[in-house]
C-alpha cells in the first residue's frame, strides 16, 4: 500500500502524476493541501493540520464525510506536513509520496526536505514529487533502483558529514565505493545511460534528485 500526502505548497503536477494512486492507497491532506487534493478529484482519507488554510465551506463538506480529521492549534511546534508524515509513518504503508511540498517559501521548502530526510529510516520509500522532478533519500546501508530513461539526470547530494561506500550503476559518471563529504558537488547532474540506474550507500545520507524527461 502507498500513502499519498497533499501539502499546501506550489503545485506543478500533471494528470499523469496521479495515475499511480490506486483504490487501496491512502490519501492524507495536510491543511490547505486539501484544496489541491479535491481539485484533482481525490477525496482524502485523513485531513490534518490547524486548518487555517481550509475554506470554511470546504471544511464543512469534509466534516460531513467519512474523512478522519486531526485538528491542531495554530500555535504548534510542528508544520502541517510533519503532522501528516507522522501519521503516514505510523500506518502500514510501503511508500510515501508527497505532492506540493516544494516552491513558494524557501524556509518551508528547505524545512520539508530536511524533515523528510531525517524521517527516512530505510523502512519507507519517501519521495517528493514536483512536476518533472522527484526527490528521494538514501540512508546507508541501502541500495535503491531508480526507474528512468537514458539521458535523464540524477543528482546525489550528501547531507550528512560524510557519505561512504557510494556505488552507482547505469550512470555516465560511475562512483565505485567512493566517499563524498557534506557540500560536495561531485554527484550533481549525473546522467542515465540506460533505462534504470542503481545507487548503493554503506554509510551516510544522500538526497537524490531525479530529473525526468519532459
Amino acid at each position: 500500500m502507498k500513502t499519498f500526502i497533499f501539502a499546501n505548497g506550489h503545485f506543478n503536477e500533471s494528470e499523469s502524476a496521479f495515475e499511480r494512486i490506486g483504490s487501496k492507497d491512502s490519501i492524507i491532506a495536510a491543511d490547505g493541501g486539501l484544496h489541491h487534493c479535491l481539485s484533482w478529484g481525490f477525496f482524502p482519507d485523513i485531513l490534518v493540520g490547524d486548518l487555517d488554510s481550509v475554506n470554511p465551506r470546504t471544511l464543512e463538506l469534509i466534516k460531513n464525510s467519512e474523512c478522519i480529521i486531526h485538528e491542531f492549534p495554530v500555535k504548534k511546534d510542528q508544520t502541517d506536513l510533519e503532522l501528516a508524515l507522522d501519521i503516514a509513518l505510523e500506518s502500514d504503508t510501503d511508500e510515501i509520496i508527497v505532492f506540493g511540498a516544494l516552491g513558494g517559501r524557501w524556509d518551508m521548502t528547505v524545512s520539508n526536505i530536511c524533515h523528510l530526510a531525517a524521517k527516512n529510516k530505510g523502512n519507507h520509500n519517501i519521495r517528493l514529487i514536483d512536476g518533472f522532478q522527484e526527490i528521494s533519500f538514501i540512508k546507508g546501508p541501502m541500495r535503491r533502483i531508480f526507474k528512468g530513461n537514458s539521458g535523464e539526470l540524477l543528482s546525489l547530494v550528501p547531507i550528512s558529514s560524510v557519505v561512504e561506500g557510494i556505488v552507482t550503476d547505469g550512470l555516465e559518471y560511475p562512483l565505485n565505493d567512493e566517499t563524498m563529504g557534506f557540500g560536495s558537488t561531485r554527484g550533481v547532474s549525473n546522467v542515465f545511460t540506460q533505462k534504470d540506474a542503481s545507487v548503493a550507500v554503506k554509510k551516510g545520507l544522500l538526497i537524490c534528485v531525479h530529473i525526468l524527461s519532459l
